[in-house]
């Protein structure tokens, strides 16, 4: 998988869980969070708008949590990460992926808000787009070719699942050919190079 495409898809992951967690949290009644925070101790607590279904609410919660996991990877590649204590416990890192639940029904002690949380996830998101911008454009010309190359035979490893024999042979002959098509497309390079030098030479020395 080229860079870009790694990078656009850790954006993406991120992506739908924010738009997951802005959904469930929007479906919140404005009442709650006013509400006196002692009192918060269970997510069932929590006051919803009254034309939202509780059913279809907690179908929402449980998509969120898949979504989170899903993007846990990509949030650690591009997210910022809290440290943070609940009840007075040891200190841990905290993501939005960690979080999300005690944010809406303020469990734990934790006192962030769900804008706090979207804000932190647009920021991963916009890191992630911008590297897939900037590797999409590395991606392009020699360098972008010989990079491919040399990603066949991880590539192909994937593909070939869990059975290492195969993954064993594929590796090798990718490897092999992929050594050789490097040395074949530095060879052009050179090759063209001097074809520029020597036309300058040519050119000067009339």
């Amino acid at each position: 998988m080229k860079p870009s495409e790694s990078h656009r898809r850790d954006a993406e992951a991120i992506r739908t869980f924010r738009d997951l967690y802005i959904s469930v949290s929007d479906s919140v009644s404005s009442a709650w969070w006013h509400a006196d925070i002692t009192r918060r101790v269970d997510p069932r607590d929590v006051w919803l708008n009254g034309d939202v279904d509780r059913t279809e609410w907690d179908q929402r919660c449980r998509a969120t949590s898949d979504a989170a996991g899903r993007a846990t990877d990509a949030y650690g590649r591009f997210g910022v990460v809290l440290q943070t204590r609940i009840w007075m416990r040891k200190v841990f890192d905290a993501t939005p992926l960690t979080i999300w639940v005690e944010t809406l029904y303020g469990g734990g002690g934790i006192h962030l808000k769900p804008w706090d949380l979207i804000s932190m996830l647009d920021t991963a998101i916009g890191k992630a787009s911008q590297k897939a911008e900037d590797a999409k454009r590395s991606e392009k010309g020699i360098k972008g070719v010989i990079a491919s190359i040399l990603r066949w035979p991880n590539e192909i490893r994937e593909s070939a699942g869990e059975d290492h024999k195969i993954q064993g042979a594929l590796g090798y002959g990718i490897g092999v050919g992929g050594q050789i098509g490097i040395l074949v497309i530095a060879g052009i390079a050179v090759w063209i190079s001097t074809l520029g030098i020597t036309a300058v030479i040519n050119y000067f020395a009339k």
